[in-house]
């Protein structure tokens, strides 16, 4: 991605937030490096801990702003965005990615899909919308599934 960013304050904030933690370091991250995004700090902790007990490096943002200033600096190989958020949207940040040629899966999480938005789907692949309410296991089962369908797009 060849975006121009000074990310240090995004890094920051998410390593005072116990966000910074790289589990490559602990030698016991699964191949998938993902960034989970939500401005809820409570299901942004519970994802955390749910794809780290499965083996994933997971890296937070706290909203759509800070997530584009990680993504900017660091590679990801899937991006778990919840999409009402201050600073910016989720379907907003996904126009971003992909405008900026991010070809790694998504995964839109939300209580409130903006389904009118005729290119979500489109935008979204390889990914795809779970909407809120949703069972953990469901993400695990989808996180397996984008990941390994994202073996087969060029990385970027």
């Amino acid at each position: 991605m060849e975006l121009q960013f000074a990310p240090e304050a995004s890094i920051r904030s998410a390593e005072a937030d116990g966000q910074g933690r790289d589990d490559r370091e602990e030698g016991t991250a699964r191949p998938g490096r993902m960034l989970v995004v939500d401005d809820d700090r409570m299901i942004r902790s519970l994802l955390a801990d749910v794809l780290r007990r499965a083996g994933y490096s997971v890296q937070l943002a706290e909203d759509g702003e800070a997530a584009w200033k990680v993504l900017a600096a660091e590679p990801f190989d899937l991006v778990i965005t919840d999409h009402e958020m201050p600073q910016l949207r989720g379907l907003d940040l996904v126009r971003r990615l992909r405008e900026s040629q991010f070809t790694r899966p998504i995964i839109m999480i939300s209580g409130t899909v903006p389904w009118e938005a005729q290119d979500l789907q489109a935008l979204l692949s390889p990914g795809r919308v779970l909407e809120k309410p949703f069972r953990l296991q469901d993400l695990l089962g989808e996180v397996k599934l984008q990941l390994g369908l994202s073996s087969l797009v060029p990385q970027r």
